[in-house]
């Protein structure tokens, strides 16, 4: 009797064994998942009926959407869709997880991953398209130019608007929250891959983004649309757009093969009720105006990601001549290239009719800050100290009181005491040299060697 109920729990024993390694899918460098041909002209569904239905049905809910709204970005780097940790390969041609992390968002280890993201859950380029919106809102009178001008906003930002300005009806409430969603959920899964999270935690971290996910949409094209958006916005930087949309459109096509986008249950609870996005609103075509910042745009990425040069400098003023408006945008930029690239003489003619527009810059502002900055010591370096005194005293109280716009105004008396024949008038330069020299020492500020010894001399 003893025997005969060792023997069938033996035998149920290896049947349940022999069922899961049928049922389970044990995959290898030399037994790769079997891939879609995209050139073979068979139908995406059909294959995966064929090929990855058992496996689809054997994930969890949220291994289901994380896949789902992840694919764009797998399907383009031919990764294999349906492992949930990013560590089986189709083959030497499947970019891994983590070459993409290294190579494209700079991350080699956990706590580089969780800096990007965090970075991504603040709101990333979703805080950005926000900002952008709500000036938009904020004067409803302006042109996008005018507004970019008054907020002191970059070229990138600019060109950006004019995206805010025509796609923010059809984005809705959830903006480009499906960009930065689906972003957090693939960097998760490659760094799963690459060994720099463990899987529990990284699972752990992607629930509760699933979770708004399925609240926040009515369907998988309504999420993916958002996200197809998002790219088009952050691709507004390349001046790519539409163009950068056939690839997204294409994967989305072929990824079918394993991923039955249309069996995601949403249930849309926080869906925006006023208009549910589509695909085909997702593609962004820039307007006639958004479409004169697109040179500029592509000088101003130069100027970010190559060495400055000439050449950035003298593509600056050929667009500012083509596309006057944009004038007041470029100052900054242009400017810093001339200090490399142009003379004194040439700086302060560029600036002086500037002033206006500088002075009407709020006192926080960068660019109004830099340039009066070095516009004064240029002024002083063509020895024109008197203008520099007329200039200081017309500064905003915040630029007064900084330790290099204050050392260009006590130099200015420096050398007008130089220049002066009277007694009376070189005494009066030379007490308000000192009074400065020696209040920005008291401070600790170095006044240089020259400055120091003339102080010696005359005390």
């Amino acid at each position: 009797m003893l025997e005969s109920v060792k023997k069938f729990l033996f035998f149920c024993i290896f049947f349940l064994s022999l069922v899961i390694l049928l049922n389970a899918q044990v995959y290898s460098d030399n037994n790769p998942p079997v891939q879609f041909k995209k050139n073979k002209g068979e139908d995406p569904k059909l294959f995966f009926e064929r090929e990855y239905r058992q496996i689809w049905n054997s994930l969890d809910e949220y291994e289901q959407f994380a896949i789902a709204c992840s694919s764009n970005v797998f399907e383009r780097n031919n990764q294999f869709h349906l492992d949930f940790s990013n560590k089986v390969r189709f083959n030497t041609k499947t970019r891994e997880g983590i070459d993409v992390l290294n190579e494209n968002w700079k991350i080699f280890n956990y706590t580089q991953l969780m800096e990007s993201f965090n970075e991504l859950t603040e709101g990333e380029q979703n805080a950005t398209y926000l900002r952008l919106k709500k000036l938009l809102e904020k004067y409803p009178e302006l042109s996008v130019i005018e507004i970019g001008k008054k907020e002191e906003l970059t070229i990138t930002d600019v060109s950006r608007m004019y995206f805010v300005k025509d796609m923010k009806e059809v984005l809705g409430r959830h903006n480009i929250e499906a960009w930065i969603d689906a972003r957090r959920i693939s960097i998760i899964r490659w760094g799963i891959g690459a060994g720099y999270i463990s899987l529990s935690e990284g699972t752990k971290l992607i629930k509760p983004i699933v979770a708004d996910i399925k609240n926040n949409y009515s369907s998988f094209e309504e999420f993916i649309a958002h996200w197809v958006a998002g790219y088009c916005f952050n691709e507004v930087y390349s001046s790519n757009c539409p163009d950068c949309t056939k690839a997204l459109l294409k994967a989305i096509d072929t990824a079918r093969a394993y991923i039955p986008f249309e069996e995601l249950s949403f249930n849309g609870k926080n869906a925006d009720k006023k208009h549910c996005m589509t695909l085909s609103e997702s593609i962004y075509t820039p307007s006639t105006e958004a479409s004169k910042m697109i040179p500029v745009q592509r000088i101003y990425k130069n100027y970010w990601t190559n060495e400055p040069s000439v050449s950035i400098l003298e593509d600056f003023i050929a667009e500012e001549s083509n596309y006057p408006e944009i004038s007041d945008l470029i100052i900054l930029p242009r400017y810093v290239l001339m200090l490399s690239y142009s003379s004194v003489s040439e700086r302060i003619a560029y600036i002086e009719p500037k002033i206006q527009f500088l002075n009407s810059l709020p006192e926080s502002s960068q660019t109004y800050y830099f340039v009066m900055q070095f516009y004064l010591n240029d002024l002083n370096k063509s020895y024109q100290p008197q203008k520099v005194i007329e200039v200081y005293e017309t500064l905003k109280e915040s630029l007064k009181m900084d330790q290099n716009v204050y050392f260009q105004y006590g130099y200015s008396y420096y050398l007008l005491a130089n220049s002066r024949q009277s007694i009376i008038e070189r005494d009066i330069y030379v007490s308000r040299a000192a009074a400065v020299f020696r209040r920005l020492k008291n401070s600790g500020y170095d006044i240089g060697d020259n400055m120091n010894r003339w102080l010696e001399i005359i005390d």
